[in-house]
């Protein structure tokens, strides 16, 4: 009777250890339940709806932390600008595990470190873009010219203006959190600015040259409004007279323009600029009929000094 109340006690003693651990060995949810961070308890369950039943929550949502076939676990937090969040989880577990039973998006702007040994904490980062475009000068004293043999001699066709151009300068803000922490920009050129583009015949001057051009040569008379015989160095105007840019063409140089002659760089005009050259003619028929024309001009010789 003995030995077989002994048996019983053992067979009892078996079954409750198998039961115990059977029942540990199928707990597939532990989990310390919080809410607002307040821990509220311990969870074991079996299957989610047993999770479910006997939390309220659902699995994976920020209030609940259920850890899969783990008794052992460490309560982290992830801590950003506006909140934190406290999460249990295995120790040791990888960033992208907290964050995901954090509910926290990040994107690789974003800078994740941890401040101390289980609080990870994630700055938001973002590109802050501010663009403004920039005139770009026109090339205005560059000349592209192609020579047409087809063309007669001294013709010059323009084909293209010189314009301006357009860059796009954008200034760009690292931020994070709301402070800035780098600035740089970069710049990109919309529109490039362009030369004179120029289609050239024959020359029909042959002759010694210091430099040569193609310029718009337009003509004045003393006939027209506000011009008299005496030009900006003080000669009397005459044929052969003509008003530069000093920029381009030094006062008192010497100059030979195809269809119009020799000419002596001696006047200005506030309209004469870059590539055009104002030519006299004594009267205001003559003027008018060169109109306006583009040609060769050839720098035969500078003035003394020059």
């Amino acid at each position: 009777m003995n030995i077989a109340r002994s048996v019983l006690r053992v067979l009892i003693i078996i079954f409750t250890a198998w039961a115990i651990l059977y029942g540990v060995l199928n707990t597939r949810f532990y989990c310390a339940v919080t809410l607002d961070g307040i821990k509220s308890g311990y969870v074991f369950a079996r299957t989610e709806e047993e999770f479910i039943q006997k939390t309220g929550f659902p699995i994976n949502t920020i209030d609940s932390c259920p850890v899969l076939y783990d008794t052992w676990v460490k309560e982290y937090k992830v801590e950003t600008k506006e909140d934190i969040v406290h999460v249990l989880t295995p120790p040791h577990s990888g960033t992208d595990t907290l964050l995901s039973i954090a509910g926290i998006n990040t994107n690789p702007l974003d800078k994740i470190y941890w401040k101390d040994n289980k609080t990870l904490f994630v700055s938001k980062g973002w590109i802050q873009k501010k663009a403004k475009l920039i005139p770009l000068a026109p090339l205005i004293w560059q000349q592209v010219i192609y020579y047409d043999n087809n063309l007669p001699p001294g013709k010059v066709i323009r084909l293209q203006k010189a314009a301006g151009g357009l860059m796009e300068i954008v200034t760009n803000k690292y931020i994070l959190d709301d402070k800035v922490v780098k600035t740089w920009t970069e710049k990109k050129i919309i529109k490039k600015p362009t030369p004179w583009v120029f289609k050239s015949g024959p020359h029909l001057y042959n002759g010694p040259y210091l430099k040569k051009f193609i310029a718009l040569i337009t003509a004045y008379s003393p006939e027209d409004p506000g011009v008299d015989w005496v030009t900006a160095t003080g000669d009397r105007a005459r044929k052969g007279v003509v008003a530069v840019d000093p920029r381009l063409v030094p006062l008192h140089s010497k100059l030979y323009i195809e269809g119009y002659g020799n000419s002596d760089a001696v006047d200005v005009g506030g309209w004469i600029k870059y590539y055009h050259i104002d030519v006299f003619f004594p009267t205001k028929e003559e003027a008018l009929k060169w109109g306006k024309r583009y040609k060769w001009v050839y720098i035969i010789e500078y003035p003394e000094g020059k």
